[in-house]
């Protein structure tokens, strides 16, 4: 009788952690690029989200619908981390928190598609 493998914790938990680390990385692009207009903001935190998204699908065992659950459900905690331990000001993160939850939507979405399509034909 074959036994079924249970997949390790982390890749259990890569939504979350994706989410968790999104707004972090998009605001240190951004930063590191020095772009200030918020249109540049978006782009880059829409891309950062969509590969996020996208790895976190091919990569976690977890049902469609969870991935970009557990993303959104990250995204707080990642832009009150990156308040604490920046040094720029974020006198508004309560709405940079609304800010990142709305621009992530639609490219998490996508992004938890696409991954899911390439590990359905990966594993063929």
């Amino acid at each position: 009788m074959s036994q079924v493998r249970e997949p390790p914790t982390w890749r259990r938990a890569a939504p979350f952690l994706a989410g968790v680390l999104s707004p972090i990385v998009a605001s240190r692009i951004t930063h590191g690029l020095g772009v200030e207009n918020l249109a540049g903001i978006v782009v880059a935190g829409a891309i950062v989200f969509f590969v996020t998204a996208a790895w976190s699908s091919f990569t976690s065992p977890s049902r469609l619908w969870t991935v970009p659950l557990l993303i959104f459900a990250g995204v707080p905690i990642g832009t009150t981390l990156d308040a604490a331990i920046s040094s720029q000001s974020h006198n508004l993160f309560p709405l940079e928190i609304v800010m990142w939850l709305i621009v992530a939507v639609v490219p998490a979405t996508f992004g938890t598609f696409l991954g899911r399509t390439w590990r359905e034909g990966h594993a063929k």
